[in-house]
């Protein structure tokens, strides 16, 4: 999955990478319910959690996990509302668009694909519960050229790139957030790299929610982009 205004520069770039799709953060567990198993049929790597996490926390990360299911479900069967809403924030050379899903009235999810200048950019995927966001799932690109040449199919020879890509998954409970990971990897040339091997790192966090949260909220509730709030993220 590639954000708007960088896949276009990086497919006329030969830069184009693979898609990264938003695998959620899965407890270990001896048996499975029958919603977890559905959960790791929909994902390719689960919920994945810090060792550390204390044990208060991992419940927490459980009914996340299950309010997950629930809304990846819905979003498969079609039964979910959506809106959206593109924008271009000239100045700060930032645009994107914000899409959000609703079931019977109430958002349950929000993604916001953005890009920065001309090597840079991201996806946001925000899950709600009772209007509340419960887990964040961002991953982040900036490319540049460099590694080998490349050879196209017609001989021509172009110049090498590499993608770095940033992944993280914070998790909220009661307007906190109350576990962070991270992880990183390179993708030279659009290899094929599948980042579920590359290991999470804990974040250090002070229970802050993301700034882009607002940006994104703002947005659903006005139906239009504040910019100024865009530049501030």
């Amino acid at each position: 999955m590639r954000f708007l205004m960088i896949c276009l520069l990086s497919c006329l770039m030969f830069a184009c990478g693979p898609a990264t799709p938003p695998d959620v953060l899965t407890t270990e567990t001896a048996e499975q319910t029958e919603e977890e198993e559905s959960v790791n049929a929909m994902t390719s790597g689960g919920l994945e959690i810090s060792e550390t996490e204390e044990t208060g926390e991992t419940a927490q990360v459980a009914a996340i996990r299950k309010d997950y299911a629930r809304i990846e479900k819905a979003l498969k069967a079609g039964i979910l509302r959506k809106d959206s809403i593109p924008y271009d924030c000239d100045d700060a050379m930032v645009g994107g668009q914000v899409d959000w899903y609703t079931n019977e009235g109430k958002l349950v999810l929000a993604v916001h694909e953005f890009y920065q200048g001309d090597h840079s950019g991201g996806i946001e995927h925000y899950y709600f519960r009772d209007g509340q966001p419960i887990f964040l799932f961002r991953e982040t690109d900036e490319w540049q050229f460099g590694g080998p040449m490349r050879i196209l199919e017609d001989g021509m020879e172009v110049p090498g790139t590499i993608d770095n890509i940033t992944e993280e998954r914070l998790y909220f409970h009661e307007g906190s957030t109350i576990n962070a990971l991270t992880k990183k990897y390179e993708i030279k040339n659009g290899e094929d790299v599948d980042p579920n091997v590359v290991p999470n790192e804990t974040m250090v966090h002070n229970g802050e929610l993301p700034a882009s949260l607002g940006m994104v909220q703002s947005t659903i509730a006005t139906r239009k982009v504040d910019c100024k709030l865009v530049e501030e993220l």
